[in-house]
């Protein structure tokens, strides 16, 4: 039988002091050792004058006894004080555990340290974000596999190639010449490459056509889907023109809520066009929402947004252009659409055999390449490659010579009519934008105002009440001019507008809906999103983005529904996203 030790049979009081002695013993040992060490190498004294004599070391015996006797004095006072207080004691000794071991971390997925860091500061952004009305969607992103794009729209449909048939060989291939002889070993058939044009596989026709639409089986058939679309734009058309809607200005507080409640289903995503999208238009009316666009081979795509059926909500042109459609605008049932191919064409709707014809050819004028037009009116501005500002009255033959003005010293690369006033502007890529009173072109005008940027400016746009015009530049600067000014004055917000060779460069368009001006524009950041700024700080009111949900690529063209607040914006794919409530 195991007998009790002194400690056990010991009050609990006597027991709690003896264990906080024995908690102060290794503590005496370790400075015991510490004096010894010291004692035993003392650090080596200044080196003394030559005159004086060095001073004799202590003895190391008396260091050793004075250390012991200090380090027994101190762990006295220890063992004093812990059996005054030995709960605190015992928490001390508990304390000295580390924390992880008490406290485990609740890391189910088996993060890193690095991860679990970065993971604590997306959700406290995504928090801070939220607090500010800015949206989010950073903590949102799927980084697993993307949802396939959209499917709804242009079909995609490639015909059927015949069953292939046994390779041909031909004489030269068999080594043998033209004359049956046979071609020696070393025979090299001289070869030349004659480059082609990128635009000459298509050519230029300025002829009136029939509208057909593509992917159908054959004349009749395009024929009656163009006929179906027509009509609808042919009744939306009468309607709006006997009853003009009115446009819906929100005040601050009703706007920012309108666009917090934007979203983009997959519904709401279709491809237009073939190519990549150059422009977009909205045929102005409230009953039912139709888009036009116009991609980089001349294509013109209608969108029925309200057709529920994916495959036969969008009907596509080709016979109309060949090269890139830089801009479109509805009057009324009417079309019109131009740009790199040097002429516009109006396409009517309202007719009962649709057909394009050309309203203004630039060929055989005193300017070069079309580069962008806008129409006010009857009257059709032209922006040129060789740096002229160009007038035409679309009343006249299309071939009659027009009028050219010098604008600027390098290509014009946008026109644009002044809301209200009896004034157009031009941007170039020389980074100067300038304003013109159309009552005073000559053939060498002077600008009522010159606005800059330091590289080539991308595009620009008027507020609706003229009084403010905004530009985008490759400087990476959104500028936002008050033209209220005899001088205008800007506000430059920095915005990334690089998008390189392969995606169309950014143009700026006003949302009319505003109390204020507010600009809708592209982004190339991620999530991708489009960017809605304003002059006034914080210049950001929101970026539109779903988290790369179904919106994943880059849109650089967008419009702005003129009586229903939407917003829909292309991509290189010709592919366009409607966000709405």
């Amino acid at each position: 039988m195991n007998t009790p030790s002194a400690d056990a049979t010991a009050p609990p009081t006597r027991r709690r002091a003896a264990k906080a002695v024995n908690y102060a013993e290794p503590k005496l040992n370790t400075k015991l050792r510490q004096a010894e060490t010291s004692a035993k190498a003392p650090k080596a004294p200044k080196e003394a004058p030559k005159e004086a004599k060095a001073p004799k070391a202590a003895p190391v015996k008396k260091s050793i006894n004075a250390a012991k006797k200090r380090a027994k004095a101190e762990a006295a006072d220890d063992t004093e004080a812990a059996a005054a207080k030995p709960e605190a004691a015992v928490a001390e000794s508990a304390a000295a555990v580390p924390m992880a071991a008490i406290t485990p971390i609740a890391n189910p997925e088996g993060l890193s340290e690095y991860e679990l860091e970065r993971k604590a500061r997306i959700e406290r952004n995504e928090a801070f974000m939220a607090s500010l009305g800015l949206g989010g969607g950073l903590a949102a992103v799927d980084e697993g596999k993307r949802k396939a794009a959209s499917q709804r729209g242009v079909s995609r449909k490639r015909a059927k190639k015949a069953p292939s048939e046994p390779p041909r060989r031909s004489q030269r291939v068999q080594g043998i010449g033209a004359d049956g002889a046979q071609l020696p070993a070393n025979f090299r058939e001289p070869t030349a490459y004659v480059p082609q044009g990128a635009w000459e596989s298509r050519p230029r026709n300025v002829e009136d056509v029939p509208l057909l639409a593509d992917d159908e089986d054959d004349d009749a058939a395009a024929a009656e889907t163009a006929a179906k679309r027509g009509a609808i734009v042919a009744a939306l058309a009468a309607k709006e023109a006997k009853k003009p809607s009115a446009m819906e200005v929100m005040d601050a507080k009703a706007y920012r809520a309108s666009l917090q409640s934007f979203a983009l289903k997959e519904a709401d995503v279709a491809k237009v066009t073939k190519d990549r999208t150059y422009s977009l238009a909205w045929l102005p009316s409230t009953d039912k929402l139709l888009i036009a666009a116009g991609d980089k081979s001349g294509r013109v795509g209608l969108w029925d947004v309200d057709d529920a059926d994916g495959e036969t909500c969008c009907a596509q042109f080709s016979d109309l252009h060949a090269r890139p459609l830089t801009a479109l605008a509805w009057r009324g049932a009417q079309l019109y659409s131009g740009g790199y191919d040097s002429f516009v064409r109006r396409t009517d709707f309202s007719e009962g055999s649709l057909r394009s014809a050309v309203v203004a050819d630039y060929e055989n004028d005193d300017c070069d390449d079309l580069t962008h037009w806008c129409l006010r009116d009857d009257v059709l501005w032209g922006a040129h490659k060789c740096g002229g500002l160009s007038r035409h009255d679309v009343r006249e033959p299309a071939g009659s010579k027009k009028f050219v003005a010098d604008a600027h010293g390098k290509k014009v690369a946008h026109v644009a009519v002044r809301p209200g006033r009896a004034e157009v502007a031009t941007s170039s890529n020389d980074g100067e934008l300038k304003l013109w009173d159309v009552r005073k072109l000559g053939k060498k005008p002077t600008p009522l105002a010159v606005m800059g940027h330091d590289k080539s400016i991308h595009g620009f746009d008027f507020s609706p009440d003229g009084m403010t015009a905004c530009s985008v530049s490759y400087d990476n600067t959104v500028a936002f001019w008050d033209l209220s000014k005899k001088i205008p004055t800007a506000v430059k917000v920095r915005h990334d507008n690089h998008t390189g060779r392969y995606l169309t460069p950014f143009k700026p368009v006003f949302d009319a809906h505003a109390p204020s001006p507010v600009l809708v524009v592209g982004s190339m950041a991620k999530p991708r999103a489009i960017d809605v700024v304003q002059a006034a700080a914080p210049h950001y009111l929101i970026k539109l983005n779903d988290g790369m949900g179904v919106f994943h690529a880059v849109t650089s063209i967008h419009a702005v529904h003129p009586f229903v607040h939407a917003i829909a914006g292309a991509n290189n794919s010709g592919r366009v996203s409607l966000w709405r409530k």
